[in-house]
């Protein structure tokens, strides 16, 4: 009798876990014609790719400008408000009409902006450096990996100068 009981609770357990699983489309099972009809189409990448400076300037109303020195260069917007230059491999520039925080860094479960102060470059760690700022209803804010204090701060002051 017990073992009947056992086995009983083993098919609810299973049943309850499969219908929690296929409940309303998970993402674990394939779209179909029908759900993209309907729109059912998932999470939509936030992020749209560039082709230039002046692109995400029109796209959300900065004024980024292109470092002079830069190679290899990478433009793209977040959910149409912030907008990104990435280069050279270390360096990200962003820029967003706002006072949240638009580093997209986290320390200990903290941005690193509310670590650090407007205008002061932060260290988050050897050869890591961030700095924010304001410029009218634009906040900007620089990040760069792999770089030496005076390399960060020498393209610091050119955004913050230029932008």
């Amino acid at each position: 009798m017990k073992k009947i009981f056992l086995i009983i609770g083993i098919i609810l357990a299973v049943a309850l876990i499969l219908g929690l699983i296929f409940y309303n489309r998970p993402a674990l099972l394939p779209l179909t014609e029908k759900d993209y009809a309907s729109g059912k189409t998932g999470i939509s990448n936030p992020i749209t790719q560039y082709q230039s400076l002046e692109e995400i300037n029109v796209t959300i109303g900065s004024v980024m400008k292109n470092y002079p020195q830069a190679e290899a260069e990478n433009y793209t917007v977040i959910s149409q408000t912030i907008g990104q230059y990435q280069f050279d491999g270390k360096y990200t520039l962003r820029a967003a009409k706002t006072v949240e925080d638009i580093s997209g860094v986290y320390i200990d479960g903290q941005t690193v902006s509310a670590l650090s102060q407007e205008d002061v470059i932060y260290s988050v760690n050897d050869n890591t450096y961030y700095v924010y700022w304001f410029k009218g209803d634009m906040q900007y804010s620089l990040y760069g990996i792999n770089c030496n204090l005076s390399e960060f701060t020498e393209v610091y002051n050119f955004f913050k100068s230029s932008c």
